[in-house]
């Protein structure tokens, strides 16, 4: 509900107990149009408007109490409280209102409650048997009333129908009737057929009294609902009937809806009346619960279910239930996709005309409200509108849809039949789905938000490539297929808003490939276009290392070697080799260094080693390490077979030492051919080498984007964290595994107001001893924390900057920074004092040679204090 609910509700009932009617009118006004209103606030309300008329204006009074009464019914039809406020006023309302308005008001009343929904309220439900009984003697027929008496005795009730013979026998000697044994049959018979239906409910009726007593909103103990008195019930403010049912009682109502159900069939499956039951079942736990969206979701997939399965009758009862439970549960993202997802039942049912226009209205409507706030759930109820005419479209296309979707077993379609009216239709889809597209483009650029431009685009894209483009050449009847300008469009505006990402240069490279050639010549012109894209994706996107777009920069510079040795020449393969070295520099030099420790190339001293037959080659000792983000996956098992002969080869020749005998050669044409071709291949490696994701290798140094850090011999990084994991999740985690722990915490984003800001997905931990770091480094991929694998690697920064005594020390006590600089400071003191000291002695030598001098100059040194060296005034000197 809106956030001032409760201020709302407080001040009516202020109002009510002061006897200020028109206030508490005025105030129930505002809470009707910004909240949704429950059951017993419509009674009050209805109460509180009646009030403001006159005695003299009874009939005006009795009339406005009706219309309230009737708004109240619309929201929640099955609260039999309700049901039974509206039928007594309706009776005393014979004087304008007809005896047939009457009558379907109370026919209404008894199919919706009274058909065995309320077990467990069964007093209510026989008041408004009485009520209507009442009406039937006085104002149509005492014969008539009979079969209302036949009607309640077949209705499942828990303690209602004990005395209800009795009750017929009076009836009978009060009216004066003949017993007719036919009648008193069918009445026993109906007892019998409502006592085994009680039998089957009762489990189910008891499991939402439960749940009701557990929350607080079980009233009928604790009321006379046998003999209600309304004004003492209207006077008081209670928790009944305020619609403050919460998740128990829903799910005690899911449950007992679906055993009832028409999909459910393990109760009495041939038996239509407990089927019957499910829909009165749904509104009595609305009227309970209006704010629990689960409730509200399964009533409304129940709904659509019947309807899709030949129960179009049920489309007006779906149409009116979606929007109340948006009116209900106005913040609910998934409440507002299944109205709109309704709007796609009825129209494929025949009920409505599926309109796009429409679907955007609702959308600005729901956003309008401000209830359901943020950009991304906008953009994904705007999404959904898409989805559902793109949805419509496949059902004109292939009738039941879902299903032969759905299907598992591989069929062929039949013979295309689609009418004239049909492809006008899908043809006015199709433009009003590029229009929808355009609209929330505009939407999303008032909003400033480039992320969920993408992400639009990136739909669109998928959407133009997959269905509209083809569908439109297919409906054209174009005999060859012209390239496809819009999914070509859809790219470069992906390329504008992240000119960056890989996988928009991966995109629009397929949608060339995917073009067919015209002509001859389309084939040469195409490859040169795609070598295009590949170099200038290389120009653009970041060297950068980036733990989201590292995979897809890899799997692209793969493509692009891949393509280059397919159909390049020499040259472009240099090229391709130098753009694709610079993406991954710094990588490449640290393979480089270890190649090169590799090869026995030069020693210290500037000689040559000297190379000998039975030389063994050293394995290279790794230096560096990157761990600045989360870890790149490996590029595939193609690449494993590709570069696994190319690593030996590379190692091999190291190993005999060919750099050393052809480093004083000048390189023929052949071998810088082979250089090039060599230097492709090393970049496959390198880029099998830079996608390992698990390296618990020691290391000295940790790479952070260029830089380089000593690692941090007690602290780990710990990757893909949870939102909600706390810092002592970590401890708990660790501590029994790897040993005692420092500190532990969760980097977040900076928060202003009180609480804590939003987790960045990583966090530090650091121990107390250097066993530790090498534990957790064990436990990388195979730990986790709320259904997510945390990735831990080596950290060049602390958890805690200030260390507790007795904790650990990172260098010998004298040997740290701070250390070192104090013993800089405390030596320039010492030499300062040693010169203040030997200039006094000086001083003093002096004066003793001159006795005779000037005694005024003297005193002035003489004062001077010790250890502190007197800076002399350029302007005036002292004569000594």
């Amino acid at each position: 509900m809106s956030y001032d609910y409760n201020f709302l509700v407080e001040k009516i009932q202020l109002y009510r107990k002061a006897e200020q009617w028109q206030e508490s009118v005025e105030a129930f006004g505002t809470l009707s149009t910004s909240c949704p209103m429950t059951p017993f606030l419509w009674i009050q309300y209805a109460h509180d408007t009646a009030k403001l008329f006159s005695e003299e204006d009874a009939e005006d009074a009795m009339k406005v109490r009706l219309d309230t009464l009737e708004l109240g019914l619309s929201e929640f039809p099955g609260c039999a409280l309700l049901q039974l406020h509206f039928v007594e006023n309706l009776i005393q309302a014979t004087s304008f209102k007809a005896t047939e308005e009457i009558l379907q008001g109370l026919e209404s009343a008894i199919q919706t409650v009274g058909k065995g929904s309320h077990c467990n309220e069964d007093m209510l439900v026989v008041q408004i048997y009485r009520q209507y009984i009442y009406f039937l003697v006085h104002n149509v027929s005492p014969k008539e009333a009979v079969n209302i008496f036949v009607q309640r005795a077949s209705t499942p009730m828990k303690k209602g129908n004990e005395a209800l013979q009795s009750e017929l026998e009076k009836f009978f000697q009060e009216n004066k009737l003949e017993a007719d044994p036919i009648v008193f049959e069918t009445f026993e018979d109906g007892r019998r057929r409502a006592e085994m239906y009680f039998g089957i409910l009762k489990s189910f009726e008891d499991d939402i009294d439960e749940s009701m007593e557990a929350e607080g909103i079980l009233s009928r103990y604790k009321i006379d609902l046998d003999n209600i008195n309304w004004n003492e019930l209207l006077a008081t403010s209670n928790d009944y009937w305020m619609g403050l049912g919460s998740l128990q009682t829903a799910q005690s109502f899911i449950k007992y809806a679906k055993a009832c159900s028409r999909k459910t069939q393990n109760i009495h499956k041939d038996n239509e009346r407990l089927r019957m039951l499910t829909f009165p079942i749904y509104e009595r736990g609305v009227a309970e619960c209006p704010t629990v969206e689960c409730l509200w979701k399964a009533y409304i997939q129940d709904l659509s279910w019947l309807v899709e399965h030949g129960q179009a009758k049920l489309a007006s009862k779906l149409e009116n239930v979606a929007s109340r439970a948006v009116s209900n549960c106005p913040y609910s993202l998934c409440l507002a996709q299944l109205q709109l997802g309704a709007y796609l039942t009825l129209a494929n049912v025949g009920y409505a005309v599926l309109d796009p226009d429409t679907l955007l209205k609702r959308v600005e409507v729901i956003i309008k409200y401000k209830f359901l706030t943020g950009a991304a759930n906008h953009l994904e109820l705007y999404l959904t509108a898409i989805r559902i005419v793109k949805r419509r479209v496949l059902s004109l296309l292939v009738p039941k849809y879902d299903e032969f979707y759905d299907d598992k077993a591989e069929q062929d379609l039949p013979s295309p039949s689609i009418s004239e009216v049909q492809e006008e239709e899908i043809q006015d889809l199709i433009e009003d789905l590029r229009d929808m597209y355009d609209t929330v483009d505009q939407f999303l650029r008032r909003s400033k938000w480039q992320e969920g431009r993408y992400h639009l685009y990136n739909d669109r894209f998928k959407t133009e490539t997959y269905m509209l483009t083809p569908l439109l050449q297919v409906m054209d009847g174009a005999k060859v297929v012209t390239p496809a300008i819009e999914p070509f469009r859809c790219l470069e505006q992906m390329v504008k808003i992240k000119p960056q990402h890989p996988e928009c240069y991966r995109s629009q490279i397929q949608s060339i490939l995917l073009q067919p050639p015209i002509e001859v010549n389309d084939i040469a012109l195409k490859l040169k276009k795609i070598r295009y894209h590949y170099q200038k994706a290389m120009k653009s996107i970041s060297a950068k290392p980036d733990p989201i777009l590292d995979n897809a920069k890899q799997s692209l510079c793969q493509d692009f070697l891949e393509f280059e040795q397919l159909f390049g020449s020499e040259k472009s393969k240099n090229t391709a080799s130098r753009l694709i070295d610079n993406k991954f520099k710094d990588r490449n030099q640290n393979r480089l260094s270890r190649n090169a420790s590799d090869s026995p190339s030069m020693s210290k001293g500037g000689q040559k080693r000297k190379q000998s037959g039975d030389h063994k080659p050293q394995k290279p000792k790794e230096k560096k390490i990157k761990i600045a983000g989360p870890n790149l996956l490996s590029t595939g098992q193609n690449i494993d077979e590709k570069t696994e002969s190319l690593n030996q080869k590379s190692h091999t020749s190291h190993s005999q030492g060919n750099l050393a005998d052809s480093s004083n050669e000048k390189e023929s044409p052949d071998d810088s051919m082979a250089n090039a071709t060599n230097n492709t291949n090393l970049q496959l490696v390198d880029l099998k080498e830079q996608g390992l994701s698990k390296s618990n290798t020691k290391a000295s140094k940790v790479l952070v984007g260029k830089m380089e850090y000593s690692f941090h011999p007690f602290t780990v990084r710990i990757l893909n964290l949870a939102p909600k994991v706390q810092d002592m999740d970590l401890v708990d985690l660790l501590r029994p595994k790897c040993g005692a722990i420092v500190h532990a915490k969760i980097i977040r984003d900076k928060q202003h107001q009180h609480g804590k800001g939003h987790s960045k997905g990583w966090g530090l931990v650091q121990f107390e001893e250097r066993d530790s770091v090498e534990k957790a480094l064990a436990l990388n991929d195979l730990v986790g924390l709320h259904e997510k694998t945390l990735q831990i690697h080596r950290s060049h920064m602390p958890a805690a900057s200030l260390v507790p005594p007795g904790m650990h020390r990172i260098n010998p006590k004298g040997e740290g920074k701070a250390s070192k600089r104090n013993e800089k400071k405390k030596e320039l003191k010492r030499v300062e004092k040693g010169k203040a000291e030997l200039s006094a002695t000086n001083s003093t030598n002096k004066s003793a040679l001159a006795k005779n001098g000037n005694s005024k100059d003297l005193s002035l040194l003489s004062l001077q204090p010790r250890g502190v060296v007197r800076k002399i005034n350029r302007k005036f000197k002292l004569n000594l």
